[in-house]
């Protein structure tokens, strides 16, 4: 492989010397997508439909990792216009 250029030889490199895993990188990457799609929409089923305090609290739930991350990161913290 040649390091610091694009092309798809390095991948037809990587499929012949090593192919086990990419085979795990594509594999997980599908299996935690459809995980997700799945779970997102069970949760966001029952935020819609549960009214009152445990929709809410559900809702806040799914947020948070959101609001923490953009608060590790220093993202959304200084107001726009701001000097």
């Amino acid at each position: 492989m040649y390091y610091g250029s694009f092309s798809l030889e390095n991948l037809k490199n990587a499929l012949q010397v090593a192919p086990r895993p990419v085979f795990n990188s594509f594999f997980l990457a599908t299996t935690a997508s459809l995980i997700g799609m799945v779970f997102g929409m069970a949760i966001s089923y029952l935020i819609v439909r549960k009214r009152g305090m445990a929709g809410y609290v559900l809702d806040l739930a799914m947020m948070l990792p959101l609001f923490l991350l953009n608060r590790f990161f220093g993202k959304g913290t200084v107001p726009v216009g701001a000097a």
